[in-house]
């Protein structure tokens, strides 16, 4: 195992700076920075803002998916069919590819695209209404996308992270889907096609298991497909139906029976909103100590049952 992460969304922190402060109040070390708080814009300033904040405090940092955060609000789509969003898409990718050079992050996680035209209160909601884009004209717009960004990556010496998207009941339209990259034949599809070595993927437990649920297919299948490609893991619990975000329960939950499947050498990212600060750290030990036992040697674990 690489590390473990906390993500932005376990803090009601409104700042960057409240973020740091918190994440030190609960003991946390390692952060993945994400959509949901006020920073700086302008790359220069919070370049310098990050830099200022790890010298200070030894934090570790990943960054995933709207961070940096764009000054206007919009639904990043690296699969959209309108110039003016795949544009703005791709170049809040490449700030963010730009600062994890900066700051010595090895790659930069960011999610599938969408095969609808969506504005950011449509997250969350049924998609079916809402403007469609060719599923194959999306892909194809996608992988366009993601060897671009792959290039960039290569040039700088990081990686991407592709993360599976959920999809539930309210948005599944057999043979027809509004997201791409929710079917694990279809991520692998997708890497087939993008054809980089540095393209990897962010699995998202939480929404594998609701897509799971949705789409007919078994996680535990789904993860040893994938697990050959995984960088980075986020975890969290949910009821199948719904993305809920949920922290993990005392036993581990499904997170336990899954990880002895996930590659030994992956960052892992509790991606459970609004956490009481003082359960953050146990969730973070719960998760690592889950993982490691599973991931002893063979004759280590026969020695302990």
């Amino acid at each position: 195992m690489c590390g473990v992460f906390a993500s932005t969304v376990c803090f009601a922190a409104p700042t960057l700076e409240a973020l740091m402060d918190q994440a030190a109040a609960a003991g946390v070390s390692c952060l993945e920075l994400s959509a949901g708080m006020s920073c700086p814009t302008a790359l220069p300033e919070l370049q310098a803002a990050l830099v200022r904040q790890v010298e200070a405090s030894g934090m570790r940092l990943r960054l995933h998916n709207y961070f940096p955060p764009p000054a206007e609000p919009f639904v990043l789509n690296l699969a959209s069919n309108d110039a003016a969003v795949l544009e703005a898409s791709l170049a809040l990718c490449r700030r963010a590819l730009h600062l994890c050079a900066a700051l010595g992050i090895p790659y930069y996680s960011v999610h599938a695209g969408f095969c609808v035209h969506a504005a950011p209160q449509d997250l969350g909601r049924p998609l079916h209404a809402l403007p469609r884009i060719p599923a194959a004209q999306a892909r194809d717009i996608f992988v366009q996308s993601v060897q671009g960004l792959a290039r960039e990556a290569a040039a700088l010496g990081l990686e991407l992270a592709l993360e599976n998207n959920v999809v539930e009941a309210s948005n599944f339209l057999p043979g027809e889907p509004l997201l791409l990259g929710g079917d694990p034949q279809e991520l692998l599809l997708l890497l087939e096609a993008i054809a980089a070595p540095n393209v990897r993927l962010l699995l998202d437990l939480g929404h594998l298991h609701v897509s799971a649920r949705t789409m007919g297919f078994a996680m535990e299948t789904a993860v040893g497909l994938l697990a050959p490609h995984v960088r980075v893991v986020h975890v969290s619990q949910n009821d199948g139906l719904a993305d809920q975000h949920l922290p993990l329960p005392p036993d581990g939950g499904w997170f336990r029976r899954l990880a002895p499947l996930l590659p030994a050498e992956v960052d892992l990212v509790l991606e459970a909103w609004r956490v009481p600060l003082q359960e953050i750290r146990p969730q973070l030990d719960l998760m690592e100590a889950v993982f490691r036992a599973d991931h002893r040697p063979w004759n280590e674990r026969e020695q302990s049952l």
